[in-house]
């Protein structure tokens, strides 16, 4: 399915799909299913689509934004997010990841669409130790940050979370950057086949909220001068 996928900016409009695509591949993550309680994949997902149009025009200087798309048909099938490091020229760095901006009485619509979604969970401070560590390793360095990557479970192993990845690499080995992403245990094989390399893992107990704990792997990308 590889030469079948497009990289493609995002605009407010696939707020809906992002929601689908990124709960349907959350949920198969046990320990973030548990943070929801008794609320359904579908109602999670619903209520994410009230949010994302509004998420998606937040902080422009530094976020950037892509989907797969299948080039036969436009259907959505994986999200990126990535974060360029806090710098002055960050704001005209990578702009194609940037959102077309949108009259402020739609941006008005889409905050009050935001506001209406049920988005309670069960709260916790399991993901401290990682937010800990990764800032250590990020202090300084001015990372090109991989942030968020999901594929839904009906596109998974067809590529498209390598597509997605690599695009961004091809960008950063532009732009001369190392790349940073803090992932779980599904995401290492996809990151290790990417070139990433292992900085720290960590063991996550969460057994509180009824789960049989995670890793979590903090890694980097390397970005190689020509020689």
């Amino acid at each position: 399915m590889t030469n079948s996928i497009l990289i493609q900016s995002c605009t407010t409009n696939d707020g809906p799909a992002i929601a689908h695509n990124n709960v349907g591949a959350f949920w198969r993550d046990a320990s973030w299913v548990l943070i929801w309680g008794s609320k359904t994949e579908s109602y999670v997902t619903s209520q994410a689509a009230l949010r994302w149009p509004y998420n998606l025009l937040q902080d422009q200087a530094q976020h950037r934004f892509f989907k797969a798309v299948d080039s036969e048909n436009g259907k959505l099938l994986g999200f990126v997010r990535w974060d360029l490091p806090d710098v002055p020229s960050a704001a005209i760095l990578w702009v194609e990841g940037k959102l077309p901006s949108v009259e402020p009485e739609v941006e008005a619509e889409l905050k009050k669409a935001k506001e209406s979604a049920d988005w309670e969970y069960i709260e916790n401070d399991l993901d401290a130790p990682i937010t800990s560590a990764a800032r250590r390793w990020k202090e300084g360095k001015g990372y090109l940050v991989l942030d968020y990557l999901a594929v839904h479970p009906d596109n998974s192993r067809k590529g498209v979370g390598t597509a997605l990845v690599e695009h961004g690499l091809r960008e950063a080995a532009k732009l001369g950057m190392d790349v940073f992403v803090h992932g779980k245990d599904a995401g290492l094989p996809l990151y290790s086949k990417c070139g990433f390399e292992l900085l720290q893992r960590l063991w996550i107990d969460d057994a509180e909220l009824g789960g049989r704990g995670y890793g979590a792997h903090l890694m980097v990308w390397r970005y190689l001068k020509p020689s």
